[in-house]
């Protein structure tokens, strides 16, 4: 699998599609690049994300871990290796924008159960 990777020019030019999705932010920077593992990360004034992309067997693992004054997030997601690549970030970057979006709404959705446990009290 690891020769595969290296005879089709390494993971940063077999994934090279996805890398620039993840690099597109201007705090992203590649942190370690092994034969069949990237690691990026990205970094803003509030918050840090990290992506590893990872080559197994006939696939492509991707996880993301996020830490913001709003909370932890994580995913993870796995591809056939030869899907397309914006396909993949396109999937990536959907399912991120939907947690943090679910997430407002989950907080709105809190704070209305607990205001209608308050009345309920007597």
């Amino acid at each position: 699998m690891n020769q595969q990777v290296v005879n089709r020019g390494g993971m940063e030019e077999k994934y090279s599609i996805l890398i620039s999705y993840l690099l597109a932010d201007p705090g992203a920077n590649i942190i370690q690049l092994t034969k069949d593992n990237i690691q990026i990360q990205a970094k803003t004034q509030y918050s840090i994300s990290h992506f590893s992309i990872l080559q197994i067997f006939n696939g492509v693992i991707i996880t993301w871990k996020a830490k913001s004054p709003m909370g932890e997030f994580q995913d993870k997601w796995q591809f056939p290796e030869n899907l397309d690549q914006h396909q993949m970030a396109k999937k990536v970057a959907s399912d991120i924008k939907f947690k943090f979006e679910n997430f407002g709404n989950h907080e709105e959705l809190q704070r209305r159960i607990n205001n209608a446990m308050d009345e309920l009290k007597f």
